[in-house]
């Protein structure tokens, strides 16, 4: 079976802000993900993570480097489109309406969510 390739990351590059170039926080990444595929980017404090996941759906914009959702490159003229198709989900650290274990939270694709509801302490 041949996937298409849904999410494309060539290149890019993001910094805390385009005045500190020095602290960047992603350099010339590249990352393809194909439709279907369920990823999770795992890494330490400070790898980037959060900023890869803000870079995705248009929340910040890089520097430099190609960001492209279901072919369309992730800029101003994009990014409705892309944020209408609910292609993309970002689950930001702090509170959390489901309950239970890293591993369950990452099972929640496809709506399962609904069995995880009930799994807080009683």
């Amino acid at each position: 079976m041949c996937l298409s390739t849904l999410i494309r990351v060539s290149g890019l590059t993001a910094c805390h802000s385009p005045t500190r170039m020095g602290a960047r926080l992603l350099e010339n990444n590249r990352l393809n993900i194909a439709s279907g595929e369920f990823v999770a980017i795992a890494g330490p404090t400070g790898a980037g993570k959060t900023t890869l996941a803000q870079l995705i759906p248009g929340f910040i914009q890089p520097q430099s480097g190609a960001l492209h959702v279901g072919g369309l490159n992730v800029d101003d003229d994009h990014l409705a489109t892309i944020a209408a198709a609910d292609r993309i989900v970002f689950m930001k650290e702090g509170r959390i309406v489901v309950q239970g274990t890293h591993e369950e939270l990452l099972q929640l694709e496809n709506g399962r969510y609904r069995e995880f509801v009930s799994l807080g302490s009683d």
